[in-house]
């Protein structure tokens, strides 16, 4: 039995799969939105800390319910991710020096 491949099955035609922020930056279209549970996995952190990052203000989100007293379905976009990473990016601090302990010139230390 002979297995056809991908691009055989679609008449011969290979497609080159691409990065939805490939296409909106080439075709003028919105910034690709995110999901919190796609956000969460991509940090390795639990929902509930994107949620309480977007709770807090840290995080923008757009609320994509239908019923604005429902539950909410917060999609993320890509300038509020890349915006909330810049704010939280560590940033390296220099070497603190340590003041040295002032001794009192009267007094004697035996050990």
């Amino acid at each position: 039995m002979t297995s056809k491949s991908n691009a055989a099955r679609r008449g011969g035609r290979r497609t080159k799969v691409r990065h939805a922020g490939e296409v909106a930056k080439e075709s003028g279209q919105l910034a690709p939105m995110y999901a919190v549970s796609g956000l969460a996995e991509y940090w390795r952190v639990s929902r509930d800390k994107v949620l309480t990052f977007i709770h807090s203000g840290q995080l923008r989100a757009i609320n994509l319910a239908t019923k604005p007293n429902g539950r909410p379905r917060y999609r993320i976009p890509l300038s509020a991710i890349e915006e909330f990473e810049m704010i939280r990016a560590v940033q390296r601090q220099p070497p603190s020096r340590r003041s040295k302990r002032h001794r009192d010139p009267e007094i004697i230390e035996f050990f």
